[in-house]
């Protein structure tokens, strides 16, 4: 049987260990991580599910950005790429991936956790940027522009 200890223990493993980032695990066995200038969870789903990899990422949203356009982007964001899921929360954008790692009720391998988890990284950033260029494009689309005055 897995326990949240092991399983966090893993995850602290593979991050530090083998790719790097400077990571920690808190009260109830999620394992925080910074990389690409964010903090990143990995929620710890021992001993039910520990098999499922859970990583979400919390971004702020741009001030008077209408929640609206946030919300469409969101949800083509989660249409149009794989495995990443995005969802208003209040004033805050929520990404995040989620995919089985390990057969049922088993531990997962460091090294397919070490493979796996950059390439997920990469996908959620993607996401975020694709988000972030929507609102930008709505910004420039919605600046009244002022005419250049005429000289006499």
């Amino acid at each position: 049987m897995c326990t949240p200890e092991l399983l966090a223990g893993r995850y602290l493993e593979v991050l530090t260990n083998r790719l790097g980032f400077p990571a920690q695990i808190d009260h109830d066995h999620t394992v925080t991580f910074q990389t690409a200038g964010a903090t990143w969870l990995l929620q710890n789903h021992a001993p039910t599910d520990p098999e499922y990899l859970h990583l979400q990422l919390f971004c702020g949203i741009p001030e008077n950005t209408p929640n609206d356009l946030v919300d469409q982007l969101a949800l083509k964001t989660t249409t149009d790429t794989k495995v990443v899921k995005a969802y208003r929360r209040d004033q805050t954008l929520v990404l995040s991936a989620e995919m089985l790692v390990a057969a049922p009720d088993q531990l997962p391998q460091p090294d397919h956790l070490a493979a796996i988890l950059p390439r997920t990284i990469h996908l959620i950033l993607a996401g975020v940027e694709k988000i972030l260029d929507g609102i930008a494009l709505h910004e420039i689309l919605n600046t009244p522009t002022t005419s250049d005055e005429t000289s006499n």
